[in-house]
């Protein structure tokens, strides 16, 4: 079944809720710029990045092993898949994933020409192996989710101030995808649902999909989009007004990324390239230099009455930019980003806790976090959000 996008722009002020989240240090893995994260199966990990910012960098995947007891990844050999920049992955089932980048355009220097791989990972030989990439469309800074049924939607942005490689005013389009077989996707046409660059973009459940991207004044915004099926191709779009007074995250331009939960709640991790008054954990103990942007996260809690989401304040957690995480299991999340200063750079990862252990303290306050005697499960956490908020609690679990 084909779907079309129908898009309900929501911008909602941050609410007076906040969970923080323990993170391991930063650890860096490789050298590069651009990563993305998957989780495939029995804690294996797969991640691809370009080799150096110019547009004839080469394109690397890695393999990773996840070790729950030590929170810690061990990494196989840097293996060279391809040329292009702004790779990124999606995991479709079945130890088969969807590759998207995109590559200098020769007929239109400002307009890169966009590409997919389809790839599979054999697990008894711990080995990738890659389907040719193929031409569908132009573009900059690809991503895609996929909505089941051998679906997907695509979503990227595409110039249109010459003046600056990144402006506001750039168009968000996006397009759905059938999956034909291991090598083939057919494509829908396309649509332009907003303005902006850095799209992210997340399936939650019952048909809806979330999207966050950079657009005016460097600010952070969230999208709830509606599928529908209608005459098998994409039919419209509902456009709205950004409101940059309730934006998402303040003095924001690093790369963002999302991943859902379950339960109506949302993870987003963003990075901000300048400080703002309402970021937790910007106190003494957060490095003042500037050379990379701050690494922020935020929960949101989406009310499925009216499609509105509910933010958390952002809370530092670290310095980096280019930012991407995966789900693990329903404990654990992998987030890989750039890091540099003037003694080092590269790629780094870390792992968020999400279990029931002490790791997890979660707060309800205007003003401030306030520990927890006793720290929540999972579940407890979101009833305890969603009573807060006066939405009914979903019965499924993360």
């Amino acid at each position: 079944m084909k779907y079309f996008f129908s898009l309900t722009f929501l911008f909602i002020s941050l609410t007076a809720f906040s969970i923080q989240v323990k993170w391991t240090k930063q650890v860096k893995y490789a050298n590069g710029f651009k990563p993305s994260i998957i989780y495939l199966e029995n804690s294996i990990v797969l991640e691809v990045h370009q080799t150096v910012e110019e547009e004839s960098s080469d394109l690397i995947y890695i393999l990773g092993t996840f070790d729950p007891s030590k929170k810690t990844v061990a990494w196989a050999k840097q293996l060279k898949y391809g040329h292009g920049q702004s790779p990124s992955l999606l995991y479709l089932g079945n130890n088969k994933f969807l590759e998207l980048h995109q590559k200098p355009n020769a007929k239109n220097l400002d307009t890169p020409n966009l590409y997919y791989t389809l790839g599979t990972f054999n697990p008894s030989k711990k080995t990738v192996a890659w389907e040719e990439p193929k031409l569908y469309g132009t573009g900059s800074q690809p991503v895609a989710a996929f909505i089941g049924n051998n679906n997907i939607i695509e979503l990227h942005s595409v110039r249109t101030n010459m003046d600056s490689e990144f402006s506001y005013s750039d168009n968000l389009r996006y397009r759905t995808g059938t999956i034909k077989s291991q090598n083939t996707v057919k494509w829908s046409g396309l649509n332009i649902y907003g303005n902006g660059y850095n799209p992210a973009v997340v399936y939650l459940e019952n048909k809806i999909l979330m999207s966050i991207n950079s657009s005016g004044n460097n600010s952070q915004f969230y999208q709830i989009g509606i599928l529908q099926p209608y005459g098998g191709t994409i039919d419209s779009v509902n456009t709205g007004t950004l409101d940059t007074k309730s934006s998402l995250f303040s003095s924001y331009d690093g790369g963002s990324a999302l991943a859902y939960l379950g339960n109506n709640t949302v993870f987003a991790v963003c990075s901000s390239d300048s400080y703002s008054p309402n970021i937790s954990g910007l106190g003494p103990g957060a490095p003042q230099d500037t050379a990379s942007n701050f690494g922020l996260y935020s929960f949101g809690t989406i009310d499925r009455k009216t499609n509105k989401v509910k933010w958390s304040n952002p809370i530092y957690y670290n310095r980096g930019y280019g930012i991407s995480i995966s789900n693990m299991d329903k404990d654990w999340m992998l987030e890989v980003h750039v890091y540099r200063d003037l003694k080092t750079k590269g790629l780094f990862y870390q792992i968020a806790s999400f279990n029931d252990s002490p790791t997890l303290k979660s707060a309800f306050s205007l003003k401030s976090v306030v520990k927890q005697p006793k720290p929540l499960t999972s579940e407890e956490l979101i009833k305890k959000i969603n009573k807060q908020l006066g939405l009914t609690n979903s019965k499924q679990e993360f």
